[in-house]
């Protein structure tokens, strides 16, 4: 049985991807709007988990820096504590949260921004470097 908080849930997930996909400036502005209007309703209805600790790992610079700005998008204030290092970033939330929008979305995007990177670095090494292709080695 699916309660509210699912419900509110799977369609914050759906306005998120329409706000993801390119389209015409209303249809952005109107489904920002519409996600402004989840995430109100979705602090007022009662919590059905307790909030946790929970920690990510990420690997590189560009990877945490997303991670930062999907925390602060969905409104969670990350720390870290004493002693941890730069690459793990503590935040305090749901853990049906974190598992079924956070980390989705963070994979998502993380691929993206990634397969962006190998495209220009590809670009930039037949342009630059004339052509040195991916695994050729010299024996």
């Amino acid at each position: 049985m699916v309660n509210d908080r699912q419900r509110l849930m799977e369609k914050l997930r759906r306005i998120e991807a329409l706000c993801a996909r390119p389209g015409t400036e209303g249809e952005r502005l109107a489904a920002t709007r519409a996600r402004e209007r989840l995430l109100a309703r979705l602090g007022q209805t009662p919590r059905e988990e307790p909030l946790i600790e929970m920690r990510f790992r990420v690997t590189n610079e560009w990877s945490r820096r997303l991670m930062l700005a999907l925390l602060h998008k969905h409104g969670l204030r990350p720390y870290r504590r004493a002693g941890q290092r730069q690459n793990t970033i503590t935040v305090r939330t749901t853990t049906n949260f974190a598992y079924d929008v956070l980390w989705p979305e963070f994979e998502r995007l993380d691929r993206r921004m990634q397969g962006q990177f190998d495209s220009y670095t590809e670009h930039l090494l037949a342009e630059v470097m004339g052509g040195v292709r991916r695994g050729s080695y010299s024996r």
